[in-house]
């Protein structure tokens, strides 16, 4: 097996230049910051914090690794362990928790793991889960609020998208076959599931038979990109006010995973 730890390093290097706008980064201090509600933060918008919830359609994802949870009830409150909203039956809600989960821990390895080559492997493990993720979330998009839908896919999450897509042919170039790139993803989310977001010591052990190729596909990604938190293509000014609000009333996270708690007038 090959093992992958991620260990907790203090730091006072802010990731300032890291947003997505929605998920900017404020990693500074020590590895207590990288809690969901201290690592991220977006623009505040007043609304009802009820916890109202939709129903999900059918099952339209393209190809998404499947949550390693059994779909459940809706969540009235937050839960303080785990991600919120992995059980979700609304596919739009279960995918941004994929999505927002995954860059959360992502973010946090990135800041604060003590050897950067750890925080490299995490991102490429979980390319299929962000892929993925927007994937669903596009054959999902609520009706109401679909006038958003390319601003916030593509403006607010594509760039980080766009690396895990790199990351993801990475994979294939160093020769698993889509199925076992599938497979790092689905291990990542049950590692995420595993850990929650409050610790970036994370450990992911990966198949025997997929080491090779994963080692080789993380050596050409790190040699090509900068780590999450000092790559400046994931600063955007883009915005998505009325998505940001649906996931904040809608969604079992209510905003958390965006670094933002909604508050009502």
């Amino acid at each position: 097996m090959h093992t992958v730890h991620m260990r907790t390093r203090p730091t006072h290097a802010a990731a300032g230049v890291l947003a997505l706008s929605l998920l900017l980064i404020a990693c500074s201090g020590s590895a207590d910051d990288a809690s969901p509600s201290g690592s991220a933060s977006m623009p505040t918008v007043d609304t009802d914090p009820s916890p109202a919830r939709t129903d999900g359609g059918e099952d339209a994802s393209t190809g998404a690794p499947s949550s390693p949870v059994t779909s459940g009830d809706a969540i009235a409150t937050i839960p303080t362990e785990g991600v919120p909203g992995l059980e979700s039956e609304d596919l739009f809600c279960r995918s941004w928790s994929e999505f927002g989960g995954t860059f959360q821990a992502l973010a946090s390895a990135s800041n604060f793991a003590s050897d950067p080559v750890t925080a490299v492997e995490a991102e490429v493990a979980a390319a299929a889960v962000l892929v993925g993720a927007v994937e669903t979330m596009r054959a999902n998009y609520p009706a109401e609020i679909d006038h958003e839908e390319e601003l916030f896919l593509d403006d607010l999450l594509g760039p980080l998208t766009r690396r895990a897509e790199k990351a993801q042919q990475e994979l294939l170039d160093a020769g698993l076959s889509p199925d076992q790139v599938a497979a790092l993803g689905h291990l990542w989310l049950t590692t995420l599931v595993a850990s929650g977001l409050g610790d970036p010591d994370i450990g992911l052990d990966v198949p025997a038979d997929l080491a090779a190729g994963f080692d080789d596909a993380v050596v050409a990604f790190g040699s090509n990109l900068p780590l999450i938190a000092a790559d400046p293509s994931l600063v955007t000014n883009a915005e998505a006010p009325a998505t940001q609000r649906y996931i904040a009333v809608t969604c079992p996270d209510q905003g958390t995973l965006g670094g933002n708690d909604f508050v009502g007038d």
